[in-house]
């Protein structure tokens, strides 16, 4: 099978032996309540920009965790083709892929297509939405331009954390997230952008607001990543300017300690990565 590429929209159940030349869109580990055990699942996305979900069964991950990288191509040969579960909407094939002890993945060192792995949608875009389906996915990204001291929240299970509010914005539109994965990022003054890439979120109905929240363990955050699209996006950030002054900014605590309570600050949105995103009202 050497050289030899199949195409996602040809699967069917019947063969055993395809090879797919493919860019890992998204790699997660998907943890069972009450177990030691993970499965490791992929989105893979090929040359035609259609997606397909993969995954690695719990007696095979040790082979392949850490192996296997975001945002990189492989040639991923050998798989068992089964139907795909209900509840997995973030592909667009009938179908999963799953990892048997014959696959084989071999990283390409040139790639042979560019990396288009992204459905960004802008956030005028999503605050000038009528409406966003539920079923629907997509990615944002932008720069943190303020943070808040970090703070007691309450949990939508009743659960007190420290939180730590960040805005994050968007050539002019501003979200406030919580997210202590970005905690380190901030503690260190820098002239340059740091940009945050939020891939796989969902629109959610509640109290007849739309809200933006993680889908589960498929959601993502990529801080500064090395990607052409990040570095593009940074390119327009920093055009004409000349301030050497820091680009984050200390910003005035909101009171309250409810995770989902709403802001009245401008374009802005309160999200909470951990739990439950909630919508604040302009």
């Amino acid at each position: 099978m050497a050289g030899v590429s199949d195409m996602f929209a040809n699967l069917h159940r019947r063969r055993l032996d395809w090879s797919f030349r493919v860019y890992v869109k998204r790699i997660f580990e998907h943890r069972f309540s009450g177990s030691q055990g993970f499965t490791l699942e992929m989105v893979l996305q090929d040359s035609e920009g259609v997606r397909v979900h993969a995954s690695v069964p719990k007696a095979l991950v040790n082979r392949w965790v850490g192996v296997i990288k975001e945002f990189k191509m492989y040639q991923m040969s050998f798989f068992i083709v089964v139907e795909k579960k209900h509840y997995i909407r973030f592909t667009n094939t009938r179908y999963t892929l799953l990892f048997s002890h014959m696959t084989q993945v071999v990283p390409v060192q040139e790639p042979s297509f560019p990396l288009d792995v992204f459905n960004f949608k802008s956030f005028p875009d999503l605050l000038s939405a009528e409406h966003l389906h539920e079923s629907e996915m997509f990615d944002i990204m932008g720069e943190v331009v303020g943070k808040e001291e970090p703070r007691e929240v309450l949990t939508s299970k009743g659960v007190r954390v420290k939180r730590m509010v960040v805005v994050l914005e968007d050539l002019g539109y501003v979200f406030a997230l919580f997210k202590d994965q970005i905690i380190p990022f901030l503690n260190e003054e820098s002239l340059e952008p740091l940009i945050v890439v939020l891939q796989y979120f969902k629109p959610s109905s509640w109290n007849e607001r739309t809200s933006i929240q993680s889908n589960f363990d498929v959601s993502g955050m990529h801080i500064n990543p090395d990607l052409k699209v990040v570095e593009e996006f940074r390119d327009i950030l920093m055009a004409g300017e000349t301030s050497i002054g820091v680009r984050i900014t200390q910003v005035q605590g909101q009171s309250g300690i409810s995770g989902g309570q709403e802001l009245k600050k401008g374009n802005t949105y309160v999200i909470s990565i951990e739990e439950l995103f909630k919508e604040a009202e302009v």
